[in-house]
């Protein structure tokens, strides 16, 4: 059930993480800096619990292409009616290099992919291909030339087949067969079978999240991604059962999910209380979702809609649902720190998991005040240019001595007066 709390209670303080593990990953990371894939090696049996003898520690290319079948029919086609939407939404994305010329010289930016980057995805309880269909589709569209997959590995050794045929589609480079820690530094640091990359994305446990936040300088990380959540603003216009089941929807990721309604009806409150007193106990999911409603399922009264919106911005979830007699547009005017925004009776967050295009990969723990979803913006480098003619260095030369001398930076000013000698 939901416990009723004040909105004041939902305030946070910033991310935190379990000091033991993140000594644990720190000590794996800094392991697999100095002995390499020897190191990587070890930890794929200790941690990923492969028996096999000897063990390959990525798939190539050439071996990617072998895998040409998925093994169900059903599921293929609804993947690929989701990364037909993703590439569609992420297109829209696409930045352009710009360059502006006039008599003093010319000035701009040239846009440029990443060289190199790795998409982790998950394989612990669930075999996510949402999230690396998310993950990859964004680096593909921004047209970086060397994509790796890093996921761990089966007890054999070997990656599951719908991996492979997803990572074939998509043109990835190579699968690194690591998960954890282990995995993330693998692809930071390289190793004799494997350049170092750019950049490391995509979500996983509080290993992954702690090993990006330790490799993070070695190369670009996305951001650090905390348990999942869902808020939902409703008035009683509301169907109950539909807020029951989005509730569920985002308990049943992990213990650790938060949901949470603000409500300005108690009684819908209430009967939504009711309706997940009947859906719980016949979830599949039942054991997580009970652990996660009884520590991170709230409910908020609000006094009004404009209330409700404050608190959500405060709060800043990484999903936020609001089901209202209001305009789309005045919920798109009041809503400043969500991750994504799901508008009305018809936008279930399980629509922008799997489906409509939209990334999924967002951020946590109220990290939307300063980050975004990731993009195909979060797969390019940015390289201002600068080209000025003489006549306009000489119109600025006293300007630029002036400033510089006045921070003390006198070379700076002679740089400039030195061309003009």
């Amino acid at each position: 059930m939901l416990t009723a709390v004040q909105a004041d209670s939902l305030s946070r303080s910033i991310v935190s993480f379990d000091e033991a593990v993140l000594r644990t990953v720190e000590g794996i990371v800094a392991d697999v800096k100095a002995n390499g894939e020897s190191a990587v090696a070890a930890y794929v049996k200790k941690h990923d619990g492969v028996t096999a003898s000897s063990i390959n520690l990525t798939i190539e290319r050439a071996e990617i292409e072998r895998v040409t079948e998925f093994p169900d029919g059903k599921v293929l086609k609804a993947l690929l009616t989701a990364k037909s939407n993703i590439e569609r939404f992420h297109q829209m994305q696409r930045q352009h290099s710009f360059y502006t010329a006039n008599a003093d010289g010319m000035l701009g930016q040239s846009v440029i992919p990443l060289d190199r980057i790795a998409a982790y995805v998950p394989g612990g309880r669930a075999l996510l291909l949402s999230s690396l269909l998310m993950a990859v589709i964004p680096a593909v569209v921004a047209g970086v030339p060397d994509i790796s997959i890093i996921t761990p590995p089966q007890q054999d050794g070997s990656i599951r087949e719908e991996i492979i045929y997803l990572a074939n589609i998509l043109g990835v480079k190579r699968i690194i067969k690591a998960g954890g820690a282990h995995g993330i530094a693998y692809a930071a640091f390289g190793g004799a079978h494997l350049t170092p990359v750019d950049k490391i994305v995509g979500p996983g446990n509080a290993y992954v999240t702690l090993a990006k936040k330790t490799i993070y300088g070695y190369c670009a990380i996305d951001m650090l991604a905390g348990p999942s959540e869902i808020m939902i603003i409703a008035d009683d216009t509301a169907q109950p059962a539909v807020l029951a089941r989005d509730l569920l929807g985002q308990a049943e990721h992990d213990e650790r999910a938060s949901s949470i309604l603000i409500s300005t009806s108690q009684k819908l409150i209430d009967a939504v209380n009711k309706e997940l007193a009947v859906m719980v106990p016949a979830s599949p999911r039942r054991s997580i979702i009970e652990v996660s409603l009884a520590q991170n399922g709230k409910s908020v009264l609000a006094a009004s809609i404009a209330e409700a919106f404050k608190i959500a911005n405060r709060f800043g979830p990484e999903h936020l649902e609001v089901i209202a007699a209001i305009p789309d547009t005045e919920v798109i005017a009041n809503v400043r720190n969500a991750g994504a925004l799901f508008i009305g009776g018809h936008s279930p967050e399980a629509l922008g998991d799997y489906l409509i295009g939209s990334n999924h990969v967002l951020p946590t723990y109220g990290a939307s005040r300063f980050a975004s979803a990731l993009g195909v913006y979060d797969f390019y480098r940015r390289v201002n240019v600068i080209a000025a003619n003489r006549d306009y260095l000489a119109k600025v030369r006293d300007a630029v001595k002036t400033l510089a001398e006045y921070e003390g930076l006198y070379e700076h000013g002679a740089s400039v007066t030195e061309r003009f000698k």
